[in-house]
């Protein structure tokens, strides 16, 4: 279990780092692009596309793995405040293997899209060229399979007792 949770750990710290830097090239694309256009008139072609499918894709599902991994999803406990320390950390396990089912999914229709886009080899027209997208519909069975495993390991840590919470 501390294996694959190490394992979890590091694949999640790498996927937040990639998110890191595909933040930073999408700042620079659109700051390039904007001072491209006011200053030469020349803006650079396929701006909204690009960051439309290839930059806000990943950092949106890979968002909500940091997230996971860190438990910081929204929870509401103002009906469980009162509860004792295992009844709470019950509730936790079944909403946490709730979200990996639910992750898991999604994660397979999302696969379904990205084999499809796959096959046709999807693209948009992008004012004077056009860009695929196919490859950007990976990420979303990506991360949406990677959420699921973090979640299904918190809650056989959750429910499992003795057990301390990690990943």
């Amino acid at each position: 279990m501390e294996r694959l949770e190490q394992i979890l750990a590091r694949i999640t710290a790498l996927v937040t780092r990639v998110v890191g830097w595909i933040m930073g090239l999408m700042v620079v694309h659109i700051v390039v692009d904007v001072a491209m256009k006011y200053l030469f008139n020349q803006p650079i072609f396929g701006t909204i596309e690009v960051t439309e499918h290839y930059y806000m894709v990943p950092v949106v599902f890979g968002a909500l793995v940091y997230l996971q991994a860190l438990r910081g999803h929204v929870k509401v406990e103002i009906f469980t405040l009162g509860l004792p320390v295992g009844g709470r950390r019950f509730l936790d396990g079944i909403a946490s293997l709730a979200m990996a089912a639910f992750m898991m999914l999604f994660s397979a229709v999302g696969y379904e899209e990205a084999v499809a886009s796959t096959a046709r080899l999807e693209l948009v027209e992008a004012a004077t060229t056009t860009i695929y997208i196919w490859p950007a519909r990976w990420v979303l069975p990506l991360a949406g399979t990677l959420v699921s495993l973090i979640a299904l390991l918190q809650s056989v840590q959750l429910l499992r007792p003795g057990s301390r919470v990690g990943c």
